[in-house]
């Protein structure tokens, strides 16, 4: 663990020390930094750090001996053109590890850079609050959150080609990408009664009672399921309706806030879900990740008061940390022990 804590402290040295230096644009240097920072921690692991991540490298091998078209595991056309483009160029396993990692964070990072008003809290927000451990395993939905996150971009530029162009693309990639299209919908929903508030709140209560049946009807029209299995969703979803009712009540639901807002009711919707297939609360990550975005802002909402404030960021890092001890700790998707690939 000691790795990621040093990864995190760096990251807040580096915002701290930027501020106190004279420099054109700080926004750009300290993200460019930290993302620089983050890809060389991600590109020096070794090659069983990530549940997943030997099960890509044999599929990148296997590529290799197959043609640019050729199944490859599961894996998107996309994806098996990209891996086969790698291999044809002999790019080492630890090379394959770096770009992938690069593919992985650039988008992120970038999206970081154009939205966040406090880059350097959503940035700790995206290290402890799982994706960016679920980033080291997870590798194609990744990227295909990274492509989902410059289509909310355009979005919100109202380039709708451009932005189902780009979620035609993360589909490719991973086929799950294809929720993202209900950006453009909830781009124009607006929903300033509190008294609504309120009733969506309610609707998670209904949620709950009607998900098994909603999950046997999905998999009736969509595939074999088996049993209703715990999923460990419970607390992301706890988490995410948490964070959505507190901001609605808090940020003026103006683009592109109202968005942000929307996407994280429906994350916590899809987590609810999850709570019975594992596989529906993946679906909620692209959602989940304006949870970056959100918190910042709650805690700028939430009073003028500048101890009080102060006092809100304290306890937003000591949560954070906290929560991150609590899931990557205990060795979530095979990120711990950090191992560097030397040893």
């Amino acid at each position: 663990m000691i790795p990621y804590y040093g990864l995190i402290l760096w990251t807040g040295t580096l915002y701290g020390g930027i501020k106190h230096v004279r420099l054109k644009d700080k926004k750009k240097t300290f993200v460019c930094l930290a993302f620089l920072s983050t890809v060389l921690l991600q590109s020096l692991r070794a090659e069983y750090v990530g549940v997943d991540m030997i099960q890509y490298l044999r599929g990148y091998e296997l590529s290799a001996q197959r043609g640019w078209l050729n199944p490859v595991f599961n894996f998107e056309l996309i994806f098996r053109i990209l891996i086969h483009t790698l291999a044809v160029f002999h790019v080492p396993r630890q090379g394959f590890i770096a770009i992938m990692s690069v593919l992985c964070q650039a988008p992120v990072f970038y999206f970081f850079y154009k939205r966040a008003k406090n880059p350097c809290l959503s940035i700790l927000i995206y290290f402890t609050f799982g994706l960016f451990t679920f980033s080291f395993s997870g590798i194609r939905q990744m990227i295909a959150i990274g492509l989902f996150l410059l289509a909310v971009l355009q979005a919100e530029d109202e380039q709708w080609l451009k932005f189902t162009a780009l979620i035609l693309l993360a589909a490719m990639i991973h086929k799950s990408a294809l929720i993202g299209i209900v950006v453009w919908p909830l781009s124009k929903i607006k929903v300033k009664n509190h008294i609504v508030h309120f009733l969506m709140l309610g609707a998670f209560i209904v949620e709950i009672f009607i998900a098994p049946a909603i999950i046997q009807v999905a998999a009736t029209l969509f595939g074999s399921y088996n049993m209703i299995q715990f999923t460990g969703a419970y607390a992301c979803f706890l988490l995410y309706a948490l964070i959505w009712f507190i901001s609605s009540l808090l940020i003026r639901c103006d683009a592109p806030w109202n968005l942000y807002i929307n996407c994280m009711y429906l994350a916590a919707a899809i987590q609810c879900l999850g709570l019975y297939h594992m596989n529906i609360g993946r679906v909620g990550y692209y959602f989940a990740f304006f949870e970056c975005l959100l918190i910042p802002e709650m805690i700028e909402k939430t009073t003028r008061s500048r101890e009080l404030k102060l006092m809100l960021y304290v306890g937003c890092v000591a949560f954070c940390l906290l929560y991150f001890y609590k899931n990557t700790g205990w060795g979530y998707l095979g990120v711990s022990p950090y191992v560097l690939f030397w040893k």
